[in-house]
């Protein structure tokens, strides 16, 4: 009978170096599971390093990753967080970087100022009209949001805002307005 994965002997990396047949077999069989086909071994073995990462933060009783950015909220300070390993901006707050997977993240103080990227209007609603939309920040992340405190009517791709914080149950939410 055929190995259906089979080990490239040729290839250098870690899951063809390192891991049996039976450990591979069992990668495809979690696969499988999950409902989706994952390409080459190689993604096999970076999905079980990335749960790994994740369950070693859940394991080690760390704060909620968003803690520093609601307690900023209170303060009406908007943090983004960025990756010491590739430098890219993201949000929304995560402890694994969104471009290269590592989990060397640092907390960052944005402006809070961007431009409109896209928005959408909705004008029949139970609560009135509202929009919501993407900014573009100045330090490079989009964020999704909704506009307030502004001519709904007024708004334009492009348009300069600011971030204002209202208040709600809990932590004041971040929302967007004009600049």
């Amino acid at each position: 009978q055929k190995d259906p994965l089979p080990i490239d002997e040729a290839c250098a990396c870690y899951t063809c170096r390192n891991y049996s047949r039976a450990y591979l077999r069992h990668l495809d069989r979690c696969n499988e599971i999950l409902g989706s086909r994952l390409n080459t071994l190689h993604n096999l073995h970076f999905f079980h390093t990335l749960l790994r990462r994740i369950r070693s933060f859940e394991r080690k009783g760390t704060p909620p990753v968003g803690l520093p950015f609601w307690e900023a909220a209170k303060e009406g300070r908007f943090l983004i967080k960025r990756c010491k390993a590739c430098g890219e901006a993201h949000y929304f707050p995560r402890a694994i970087c969104p471009f290269c997977f590592s989990d060397k993240t640092e907390w960052e103080q944005a402006s809070g100022e961007g431009e409109i990227y896209t928005y959408s209007l909705m004008r029949k609603s139970a609560t009135g009209p509202y929009a919501i939309g993407y900014v573009k920040l100045k330090e490079g992340p989009a964020v999704q949001t909704n506009f307030v405190d502004c001519d709904l009517g007024a708004l334009k791709i492009g348009q300069k805002v600011k971030v204002v914080f209202k208040p709600t149950d809990g932590a004041p939410l971040p929302f967007f307005t004009p600049a």
